[in-house]
């Protein structure tokens, strides 16, 4: 089935991720777990216990805003990239999203289908 985001998301997304399931606007964007924030078994993704409503808690992943998508009925962005922050973020979870982000804005970046780390490797850094 074809849920509008491409595959992209299902590398980029953590296991857990609303997104690898439901198309855009179908579940909010958070900047980072709550205290009712869960992972439920049945629906296979997180979501929140007080409302049930499906969460991702990872907008850099996703290249979505933080928003209440589906909870409020937000209209979604008209591009659905969002720019990376200058600073990396303090919540060492959200370092990997970031790098992900940071690399796809930068100029001469391979498309954003494309996988743009998997040519990182431990041997790729090192100095000749």
């Amino acid at each position: 089935m074809d849920l509008g985001h491409g595959d992209r998301w299902r590398l980029d997304t953590c296991p857990a991720c609303p997104a690898k399931a439901l198309p855009i606007g179908e579940f909010d964007v958070l900047d980072r777990p709550g205290p009712a924030s869960r992972y439920d078994p049945a629906a296979g993704y997180r979501t929140n216990a007080t409302t049930g409503l499906p969460e991702c808690v990872h907008p850099t992943r996703v290249q979505l805003p933080a928003c209440l998508y589906a909870s409020n009925h937000e209209p979604l962005p008209e591009a659905t990239g969002c720019p990376s922050p200058a600073e990396p973020p303090d919540d060492l979870a959200q370092l990997e999203g970031w790098f992900g982000a940071t690399i796809d804005a930068a100029p001469g970046a391979p498309p954003s289908g494309e996988n743009n780390t998997a040519a990182i490797s431990p041997d790729t850094m090192r100095p000749s």
